[in-house]
Parts: structure tokens; sequence; C-alpha cells
């Protein structure tokens, strides 16, 4: 399968299509498998420069075809990417396609900045601990273990829009663009702890809790997103990066074709 090409994307605000624009704000990471392969290096196209690195994986293998073009697939055990550190504010936004995952764990990251000894905030499926229950769902974390668990099972080998919010001391969660979620969490902290892609760390490098399973796309804002923003970037995952399309004419000059046309093109261009 083949993504669409990494030279002909949108590179912010003025280059996406107008209702889209509002999804570039507080952009922090926007790492898009589904757009082609990359070798050992998922590239940040949000500009922000958080460019991740395929650890304990192999670039030959786990760059996979999905519905969505693209993917990169995890295999459970130890495969994650390290993004770097990225600096909180109070406001977080997580939106990830989600390809496939396989039930093989009671926690499995999705992305994470955490450990064992600090925790900024956490996105991850959690099968629920209760014998009567065992159901995987979506969770959040933010500063502390006040998590807030989704309420929409996830089955596996299925494809899944999801997103988390998290505004001060209060957290939101979507599948497929509806909202799953929402109460209370802890406030995000910052502490130097790298962004990973697919598990949190326990102690130094060590992996843990990682994801059994593909994505296709990672994005990253420092603000809470609305819910129809949301709702817009699940309609169409790939929206804020597509160059907005221009208007042409071969009408001849001063002709009312050629003046409509000028019209529509100042529109596209606002």
């Amino acid at each position: 399968m083949i993504g669409i090409s990494l030279s002909n994307f949108a590179r912010g605000p003025s280059e996406c299509a107008p209702e889209y624009t509002s999804l570039w704000e507080g952009l922090v990471g926007c790492w898009v498998p589904q757009m082609g392969v990359t070798g050992a290096t998922l590239y940040d196209v949000s500009g922000r420069g958080n460019h991740g690195t395929l650890t304990n994986m192999d670039p030959a293998t786990d760059w996979v075809g999905s519905p969505d073009g693209w993917a990169l697939d995890f295999d459970g055990s130890n495969d994650h990417i390290h993004c770097g550190t990225i600096k909180n504010t109070s406001q977080l936004t997580l939106v990830v396609v989600l390809n496939e995952y396989t039930n093989s764990d009671t926690f499995q990251y999705i992305v994470s900045q955490r450990n064992n000894a600090a925790i900024n905030w956490g996105l991850f499926i959690r099968r629920s601990l209760e014998a009567s229950d065992l159901a995987r769902r979506l969770t959040i974390v933010g500063g502390g273990d006040a998590e807030l668990k989704g309420t929409t099972p996830l089955q596996d080998a299925t494809h899944y829009l999801v997103a988390a919010t998290i505004c001060g001391n209060e957290g939101s969660l979507y599948v497929n663009g509806l909202l799953d979620a929402t109460g209370a969490v802890n406030t995000i902290a910052n502490n130097a702890v790298p962004t990973l892609i697919s598990c949190r760390y326990s102690t130094g490098t060590t992996v843990n809790t990682p994801l059994n399973g593909s994505l296709a796309f990672v994005g990253m804002s420092s603000r809470a997103w609305s819910s129809n923003e949301i709702a817009a970037w699940s309609a169409d995952p790939l929206a804020l990066l597509r160059p907005r399309r221009r208007w042409w004419s071969l009408a001849p000059s001063g002709s009312a074709i050629a003046a409509i046309s000028q019209y529509y093109r100042r529109l596209r261009s606002a």
C-alpha cells in the first residue's frame, strides 16, 4: 500500500484547508506512519522537530500495510518509539488511529510520558480487574494515579479513532469521534520523562506495558481540543495535513467565469 507523499502535505495552518486551521494551534507532535515508510525514524510533521526513533524495531518488517495506507506494528514485547522530551502545559490532546490490537495484557500503553518514578500523563488500554467484567477500555491518566476509564469495550483486530483531552483536572475520552467518558484526573505534571509511543518505561529504559497492535497516526497538542474539533479530526484524520485546494480557470481574463474563479480562489486562500 502507498501512503500520501511526505513532500506533498500542509506544513502549517496557512497551507491546509481553512476549516482545519484550528487543529494546528498548539500542535507539538504529529507522527503519521500512514503517510509512508521512513525507515528507522518516524518524522514529526508538526514542524516542532520531535522526531521519533524506532526502538527495538526492525524497519524492514515493522512497517506494515493497513486499511489506512501504512502503519507501524508493535509486538507487545519491547517495540516502541522514543520521541524525546516534550514540555507540557496544563492542557493536552492526544489523537490516535489504532488499526488493531490484541488482548495480551492487563495494560497496553498507546502513548505516554510516564515511568515508575514520575507520571506526567498516559493514554492506554486497560482490562478491568473485576472478574465479572474483563472488557478492555480506553483510560487516561494525568500527573498522578487518578484514572479516567472509558465505557466502550474495545474489540480485538478492530479499527478505532481514539482521542483524549486533559484540561486542568478534567479528562475526556472519545471513541470514533463520540464522547466516551469525562471526569476527574490529576493535573498534568512536567517531569523530565520522554514521550513514548507504544509503551511506558518502568526504570531507566526498561519497557513496561507495551502495545500489541499497530498505529497509523498519533497527534499531540498542548491545548484541549473541543468536541467539534475531535469530531472533525475523526471524520478525516489527515485533514489538517492535506494541502488546501487551489482554484484555476482557463477562461479569458475579465469574463464572468474568470471572475467567479478568482472569487473562489480568494475564499480558499483566506
